[in-house]
C-alpha cells in the first residue's frame, strides 16, 4: 500500500529532532532537556574476603545493581573460592556471564616462598574458567600497601591491577588509582552521616579526576559493619587486634538490629548518581584510563 506524502514529511521532521538528541557513554540516547550530562566515571568494586560474603553478600550485591542496570568487579580470594563449594562457583558463573566481572583478590602479595605463589593463585582461579583481567591485594593476611606489592601484582602480567598510594613506575599492567572504601565511612561514622561524609569525598575526587573507584565487601550487605571504625585500616599491634575482636562482637547485635547494614545505603548511592555519573567494571575503567 502507498503512503500518503505526509507521512514521509513527519518521517523527515522526526528524524531531524532525533538528532538533537546526545550520546553519554555507553548506548543509551537521551534528550538533553531532561537529563543532566554525566561528569564522571565511577568504577565499582567489591573485594569478596569470605564465606558469607560469597555465599550470601554477593548475591545481594548483584539483585541490587541489576535493578539499576549496574555492573561491577568482584575481586575473589582464591581459598575462599575453594572452600565455598560449587554453589559458589556456580554464582560467579552466572555473574560473569550476565556482565560482572571476576577478578584476583591477592592473598600473596609480598610473594612469599612460604605460601603457594601469586601465580598459583591467579592459575587456580582461571581453572574455573573465569575470564581475569585484573587484581588486587587483600589487606588481611600480609602488607597491601606498598611498592614491593605493586610489582608482585604486576607479575602476573593483567590487564590492570589496582592498588594502595600511587603505584611505581614502568608497570606492565594498568594501573588503577586508589578507592574510596564505603563501609569504612559507615563504621566509622554511622549509616546517615557515614554515607554524607562519603559522598562529599567521592565528588571532591570526581571533581579533581574525573574517576573514581569505590571498593565494599559483600559480607556487609548481609551484616553490620560494627562500630569501631576509629581504627586505622592497616594498624596492627596487640591494642588493634583487641578493639577489632571487639568489634566482631558488637556485629551480631547490630546485625540483628539492620544497623550499619550497607544494603540500603548502596542502592541509595546508585539511585543518587546514577543520572550524573557512568558506573563501570574496573576492567571497563582501566580501557578509559588507558586511552586518556
Amino acid at each position: 500500500m502507498k503512503l500518503p506524502f505526509y507521512f514521509y514529511g513527519l518521517y523527515i521532521v522526526l528524524n531531524s529532532l532525533s538528532q538533537r538528541t546526545i550520546c553519554l557513554i555507553g548506548v543509551r540516547r537521551v534528550d538533553n532537556s531532561v537529563v543532566p550530562k554525566r561528569i564522571g566515571v565511577i568504577g565499582l568494586r567489591h573485594d569478596v574476603d569470605t564465606k558469607i560474603g560469597l555465599l550470601k553478600g554477593v548475591p545481594k550485591v548483584i539483585e541490587i545493581e541489576n535493578r539499576f542496570d549496574v555492573r561491577s568487579t568482584f575481586f575473589v580470594r582464591v581459598k575462599v573460592l575453594k572452600s565455598s563449594g560449587n554453589e559458589a562457583v556456580e554464582v560467579l558463573k552466572n555473574a560473569e556471564k550476565n556482565g560482572w566481572e571476576i577478578g584476583l583478590h591477592l592473598d600473596n602479595t609480598l610473594a612469599l616462598e612460604s605460601i603457594e605463589s601469586p601465580q598459583w593463585e591467579l592459575k587456580e582461579l582461571l581453572k574455573y574458567g573465569f575470564n581475569i583481567r585484573g587484581a588486587t591485594p587483600h589487606g588481611g593476611i600480609f602488607e597491601a600497601s606498598g611498592e614491593k606489592v605493586w610489582r608482585v601484582l604486576d607479575t602476573l602480567s593483567l590487564v590492570y591491577v589496582q592498588g594502595y598510594n600511587n603505584p611505581p613506575p614502568n608497570l606492565k599492567s594498568i594501573a588503577l588509582p586508589q578507592h574510596i572504601t564505603l563501609d569504612w565511612y559507615v563504621r566509622k561514622y554511622g549509616t546517615k552521616r557515614g554515607y554524607k561524609i562519603f559522598l562529599n569525598d567521592l565528588k571532591k575526587r570526581l571533581s579533581k579526576k574525573g574517576t573514581a573507584i569505590i571498593l565494599t565487601h559483600p559480607e556487609y550487605f548481609v551484616l553490620s559493619t560494627g562500630i569501631l571504625g576509629s581504627l586505622k585500616p592497616r594498624s596492627y599491634g596487640f591494642r588493634v587486634r583487641m578493639l577489632k575482636y571487639l568489634n566482631k562482637l558488637t556485629i551480631i547485635p547490630l546485625t540483628f538490629l539492620e544497623i550499619r547494614v550497607l544494603s540500603d545505603i548502596y542502592a541509595k548511592m546508585l539511585s543518587e548518581l546514577k543520572e550524573e555519573y557512568v558506573f563501570k567494571t574496573l576492567y571497563e575503567l582501566s580501557l578509559l584510563i588507558s586511552r586518556t
